[in-house]
């Protein structure tokens, strides 16, 4: 039988919120869209540092209500800020980092990767202190694609798709009219069907996935199918009801999907 491989549509959550800060924010900073949308290589890396550090100033000196989408803007284009990969890096690379990081903002050498890695700590300042407002809103979302981890090399271990699930269906309690249902929705969607297909991985696999672990995900499938059929019907246009297709007529099926979107491995 040949295996079915993993689902690899992924909705664009990420310029859907670069578009939100374009309209908040592009009469103050016109070409924002050079420097939030990843695929956009317009603006080249000085421009970026420069551009970042101009937002975390405005960010510093705003009032209440306008600070979050500020600090939403400058962790999207932080992370799209590509520092050289050069280890250890060069006095002029180090003396940027070091100003980044009077700002609260952490870039961490990954060895792996041979390159400089953006932690997105702003994320997590606007969920602990802007949780109810559209940018902490936002920036929830981002975390839960990050795996509920922005370390880069599964600090909190590879089993992501728990936090996904405790989090997201936290927040979908909490936050019952969030602009991002369907999104989370799909995120935990992912993460149950990460944890029932990790407890049907054969033994002695090549991802080391040790199967006996994950038997108590036995239901997972089924949550997983909830989640899907969920946001299908009642967000039938979006992207996430088009990319949950195919995994929803294997579940049905009883099919392996080998979903891992919500299992981290380092190596």
């Amino acid at each position: 039988m040949d295996e079915q491989e993993p689902d690899t549509c992924e909705p664009p959550t990420g310029v859907e919120i670069a578009g939100l800060l374009i309209k908040e924010l592009g009469r103050d900073f016109p070409n924002l869209g050079n420097f939030v949308i990843p695929e956009d290589t317009k603006a080249s890396f000085d421009q970026r540092f420069l551009m970042l550090i101009q937002i975390l100033q405005d960010a510093g000196n705003a009032s209440a209500d306008r600070k979050p989408v500020l600090l939403l803007a400058a962790n999207q284009v932080a992370a799209n800020l590509l520092f050289p990969f050069t280890y250890p890096p060069t006095p002029d690379m180090k003396q940027k980092i070091d100003q980044l990081k009077s700002y609260g903002l952490t870039f961490s050498w990954a060895e792996l990767g041979g390159s400089y890695e953006y932690q997105d700590d702003l994320l997590w300042v606007l969920w602990r202190d802007y949780a109810d407002t559209p940018s902490g809103e936002a920036a929830f979302v981002l975390l839960l694609k990050h795996g509920w981890d922005t370390s880069s090399v599964c600090a909190k271990g590879s089993d992501q798709f728990r936090d996904v699930i405790r989090e997201g269906e936290a927040f979908l309690t909490q936050h019952p009219d969030n602009a991002h249902a369907a999104t989370v929705d799909y995120d935990i969607a992912q993460a149950y069907e990460t944890w029932w297909s990790l407890g049907k991985a054969p033994q002695n696999n090549e991802e080391e996935v040790e199967p006996e672990r994950y038997v108590d995900g036995a239901s997972a499938g089924e949550r997983a199918l909830d989640y899907y059929n969920q946001l299908s019907q009642k967000y039938p246009q979006s992207s996430e009801a088009t990319c949950a297709k195919q995994s929803i007529d294997l579940l049905r099926q009883g099919k392996d999907t080998r979903q891992r979107r919500y299992f981290c491995v380092y190596d």
